[in-house]
């Protein structure tokens, strides 16, 4: 993921949603769980109490709301939410949570991408499905790392679960390497090798991020097949201002004459037609001659 920092797929990938379930208690982190807002609150009535000095004291209103609040901020241990890849990924290298594959990502899921992958519509699940699993694999499999290094001395008691996440891992690798390179990906150059002017966009509005984008290459190199084709193989011809620009341009070079045995400035001069010549002549003459 590093190397893809500053890529806006990557990032949004990222944002995919994770079922968590958290093996220690979370203070301050209440607010992670979206269903503990709507639990009710049993609110008991303010009762006045004796002060030091023996006078009665009215309680604030607000005092028992701050105490329940206060209560009510702490994350219990094996409580199930949902966070983003790019927010788990400390702690489940930490092992502070569990992780649990999406359902679009789960057993039945791939299951009916193996039967038919060409039929489901993989964006209306996720639009960048690929990436997304691409990096919840990695995260699983560093995760797995992790857990392999710091149980070397003990005995890990997680070391079932472990195992059933990283075989749900291996499949899932599987299944989105397969469906990449299947039948999609040859419905895909299908339709890049279509006419021009044909509409395609009731097939790409199916198609996942990573897909419209190679979609979008094969559709560009097949255009340009097609011109290639349509006007034929010509020479190309070099472009009159790289002529002049090279009949300008003149390479002075130091060389050694047999006959008088000394060294003299040799002056060579690219012509319009690209030929190159010599002269021993200064340059006023060379310029007069020319």
């Amino acid at each position: 993921m590093t190397s893809l920092y500053y890529d806006i797929d990557a990032i949004l990938a990222e944002e995919e949603l994770i079922p968590v379930t958290n093996l220690l208690d979370f203070q301050y982190l209440a607010h992670l769980d979206r269903d503990a807002g709507h639990q009710p609150l049993t609110v008991t009535p303010n009762k006045p109490s004796n002060d030091d000095t023996g006078r009665i004291r009215e309680s604030a209103p607000n005092e028992t709301r701050k105490e329940r609040l206060s209560q009510n901020r702490s994350l219990p241990e094996g409580t199930k939410f949902k966070m983003p890849l790019w927010a788990i990924d400390k702690w489940s290298e930490l092992s502070f949570v569990r992780l649990t594959l999406p359902r679009h990502f789960g057993r039945r899921a791939r299951e009916r991408l193996e039967a038919d992958p060409a039929a489901v519509d993989l964006r209306r699940k996720s639009e960048r499905f690929f990436m997304s699993g691409i990096f919840l694999v990695d995260l699983i499999k560093r995760c797995v790392n992790a857990s392999n290094k710091s149980s070397t001395s003990r005995r890990n008691p997680r070391a079932a679960e472990i195992i059933e996440i990283e075989r749900e891992s291996n499949e899932l690798k599987q299944t989105l390497f397969l469906t990449y390179t299947g039948a999609r990906l040859r419905r895909t150059f299908d339709w890049t090798l279509s006419n021009i002017e044909d509409d395609v966009s009731a097939y790409t509005e199916r198609l996942t991020e990573m897909e419209r984008r190679l979609f979008r290459k094969a559709a560009a190199a097949s255009h340009a097949d097609a011109m290639w084709k349509l006007h034929g193989s010509r020479r190309i011809h070099v472009s009159t201002t790289a002529l002049r620009a090279k009949a300008m341009a003149t390479v002075a070079k130091l060389q050694k004459t047999p006959m008088q045995g000394r060294k003299r400035r040799v002056d060579t001069f690219v012509t319009p037609e690209g030929r190159r010549t010599e002269s021993l002549f200064p340059k006023s003459k060379m310029a007069r001659a020319f």
